[in-house]
């Protein structure tokens, strides 16, 4: 078998797999794959359609690669999407990225994917020889995940291994203490969000699209039947988050001095509206947002932020805050 010729080789095949396996576009032409390289952020790589037809057919026939050629619709596709490019011998700079990814995922991951990350990241460490990636330095990387909830390992198991392979489930759901139904789901998407594992998807036999807490879940087994991603549940979390409540639009907060720059530093990422006022504060309007999570954020900044509009968040934010005196008195 033929290895890659060089390093940029490997970087662009490695990436070529990784697009023809994602779910949000594994129909590719030779331009998209172009443009994909081009325009990553973090490293980009320019390159021809035509290298990019060299390289597939350098993965077809050296690695046995399924990737198929759909002529009606000229696009490249990935037949088996649990297929890996197996390649040992990496770039100290691509090990690293590799690397770092890896550990990223092991910190985030219940058993048994933390144990078999930690494996892959070994076997890549030992084939490769990196110095520079010794176990010292690989310890060194310190995440914290802020799991807030612990998932049986046969039970995420048996729920990414049905994700992966387009399974559907049957599982038992403890919705609370007394609580508690079978289920025939379709699990679509699978997502840590605030430190909890959750998977949205398809209720059968209706077809009612649900999110279910992965912790809550028990007695999980695959059934063998195949279903197709849809990919307009993967759009619609990006649009409207993962439980798609409804959110509030012109929400209007004066924040303390005390808390400006720390709202300064989000504000891009947040997109959020920032006006310096002169004795230090600022006013924000925020993107639209559930309300719950506004009042939650307002009431843990003890008394930093005041909600100028809507008049009905503010009288929502002091009826909360009357039961917590309540409480607490």
């Amino acid at each position: 078998m033929d290895m890659p010729a060089n390093k940029n080789q490997v970087a662009r095949i490695v990436r070529i797999v990784a697009d023809l396996r994602s779910q949000s576009h594994d129909h590719l032409t030779t331009g998209e794959i172009v443009r994909h390289l081009k325009d990553d952020a973090t490293n980009p790589i320019n390159c021809s359609q035509r290298t990019i037809a060299r390289d597939i057919a350098f993965l077809r026939e050296e690695f046995k690669a399924p990737i198929m050629w759909d002529a009606n619709r000229k696009v490249y596709y990935l037949k088996d999407k649990n297929w890996i490019f197996e390649y040992s011998v990496l770039s100290e700079e691509l090990m690293a990225s590799t690397i770092l990814g890896a550990r990223l995922a092991q910190d985030i991951m219940p058993e048994p994917l933390k144990s078999e990350i930690q494996s892959a990241v070994n076997h890549h460490l030992n084939s490769n020889n990196a110095e520079t990636l010794e176990g010292t330095f690989i310890d060194s990387l310190l995440i914290a995940t802020g799991l807030k909830a612990t998932i049986e390992p046969e039970t995420f198991k048996a729920v990414f291994d049905a994700w992966r392979q387009r399974q559907s489930i049957e599982f038992v759901y403890q919705k609370n203490r007394e609580t508690a139904s079978t289920r025939l789901f379709e699990p679509h998407i699978v997502t840590l969000q605030n430190g909890l594992w959750y998977t949205k998807g398809v209720c059968l036999p209706g077809g009612e699209r649900r999110v279910f807490d992965i912790h809550r879940m028990s007695n999980v087994k695959l059934t063998g039947k195949i279903f197709e991603i849809d990919k307009t549940i993967l759009e619609d979390i990006r649009n409207n988050g993962l439980f798609s409540f409804p959110k509030l639009n012109g929400v209007k907060i004066h924040c303390d001095k005390s808390i400006a720059f720390y709202l300064r530093e989000h504000q891009e990422a947040k997109k959020l509206e920032v006006v310096d006022q002169p004795d230090g504060s600022v006013i924000v309007t925020l993107p639209p947002a559930v309300a719950h999570d506004v009042i939650r954020w307002v009431l843990g900044e003890a008394g930093k932020i005041r909600i100028l509009e809507p008049s009905s968040l503010r009288e929502e934010l002091v009826a909360n805050a009357r039961k917590v005196v309540e409480r607490n008195t």
